[in-house]
C-alpha cells in the first residue's frame, strides 16, 4: 500500500514538472488594407447613484467616469479584421490604403522537464509590430 501511494504521488509530481512556456514566431509579413480610422475624444461622466443597504438605510453614492483619448485602426488581413489602438498609425494612414502587416505568432508549449522535449505547442495570439504602407489610398 505504502509503495503504491509512493508511486502515485511519484505520477502526480512528474506531471507538475511539466513548463509551461510561451514562444514567438519569427517575425511574419502579410497584405492587408487599412479599413476605416477610429477616434474617440476625451470625456467625462458624473452622476449620482442611490440605493438601500441590508439595514434599510438610504444610500447616495457619487459616481465619475474619465475615458481618455483614443485612436485606432482598422485593418483586414487573411486572419479577419482587427483593431490596433496606436496614434502614430492613426496619423500616418489614410481608409482603403495596403498595407504590410508585420507581427509575430505567440504560442503556449508544454515541455517535459526531465527530456525537455516539447509535448504541445498551441497558437494562442498575434502580437502585432507595424503596419509598412505600400501605396497611396484607393479610390472607391
Amino acid at each position: 500500500m505504502k509503495k503504491c501511494f509512493c508511486l502515485l504521488v511519484c505520477v502526480i509530481l512528474s506531471g507538475c514538472l511539466d513548463r509551461e512556456v510561451y514562444e514567438y514566431s519569427d517575425v511574419l509579413s502579410e497584405p492587408a488594407k487599412v479599413i476605416t480610422l477610429v477616434h474617440s475624444p476625451r470625456h467625462s461622466s458624473s452622476d449620482v447613484v442611490t440605493g438601500i443597504t441590508g439595514n434599510g438605510d438610504l444610500t447616495i453614492t457619487p459616481v465619475s467616469v474619465q475615458v481618455p483619448e483614443s485612436w485606432g485602426v482598422v485593418f483586414e488581413c487573411k486572419h479577419g479584421r482587427f483593431v490596433i489602438n496606436r496614434k502614430e498609425l492613426f496619423d500616418t494612414l489614410s481608409p482603403n490604403q495596403n498595407v504590410t502587416i508585420q507581427y509575430r505568432e505567440i504560442y503556449i508549449c508544454i515541455y517535459d522537464y526531465d527530456k525537455k522535449q516539447l509535448k504541445t505547442k498551441k497558437l494562442i495570439d498575434y502580437d502585432f509590430l507595424d503596419a509598412i504602407p505600400e501605396n497611396k489610398p484607393e479610390q472607391e
